[in-house]
């Protein structure tokens, strides 16, 4: 039989999963976008954010749902939509602000011209 302590840990282990795939996705998908470390993207290898999302979602939805069933009261509909309100709660405080900077600091930091301009034509 295991304890609250033993579950606790195992949600604490699947979080830094979930934490080196997003790492992985983030570089991956920098690699592909200014180059370098080829050996990371095809053809040397399947595009490692492409593995790490599929590891991610797994993790995420696993969690998740493990969070919404231990933490929120009640069941059906209401329960989840109270989990979702304060999901979006969580992400949306930091993110509005973190879109602000980075809509304020693009024209400052790339001068106005996109880093590869040739990927935006039709």
């Amino acid at each position: 039989m295991s304890t609250d302590g033993q579950h606790l840990q195992r949600l604490h282990f699947l979080s830094v999963l979930r934490v080196i795939a997003t790492v992985t996705v983030v570089f991956g998908h920098a690699s592909s976008f200014y180059g370098g470390f080829g050996f990371t993207q095809w053809p040397s290898f399947p595009y490692i954010q492409n593995i790490a999302v599929i590891v991610f979602f797994c993790l995420s939805g696993y969690t998740i749902a493990w969070v919404c069933h231990q933490r929120t009261p009640g069941t059906g509909a209401g329960a989840f939509g109270r989990f979702a309100f304060d999901r979006f709660m969580r992400l949306a405080i930091p993110l509005i602000p973190l879109l602000l900077i980075c809509a304020l600091a693009e024209p400052w930091l790339l001068g106005g011209k996109l880093p590869h301009p040739e990927s935006f034509t039709v």
